[in-house]
């Protein structure tokens, strides 16, 4: 039997039993390509996604934003209560 690979980054697995003198070489190269496709993502980074509850949807919300949320709807928020307090009270 052959070796298998895995169905997403296709990393090779080693047959056991039959990869006697191979196997550090293959799983090596695997590690090689993970390092490769984390790149410059800190164990920080990694770290703070460990446990998000969030989909790729609501993820995918906030890229491209470069500053904290929170001050700009707050903003938004007394901005808007401003304008409908001048329509009301003219």
């Amino acid at each position: 039997m052959a070796d298998g690979t895995t169905p997403n980054q296709g990393f090779t697995l080693p047959e056991v039993g039959a990869s006697e003198d191979t196997w550090g070489t293959k799983i090596n190269d695997n590690w090689t390509e993970t390092d490769t496709l984390l790149g410059a993502v800190s164990a920080t980074e990694i770290a703070i996604l460990d446990g998000a509850t969030v989909s790729t949807a609501e993820l995918n919300y906030v890229d491209g934003v470069t500053s904290a949320i929170q001050p700009q709807l707050n903003a938004a928020a007394t901005t808007g209560k401003a304008i409908a307090m001048a329509i009301v009270f003219g």
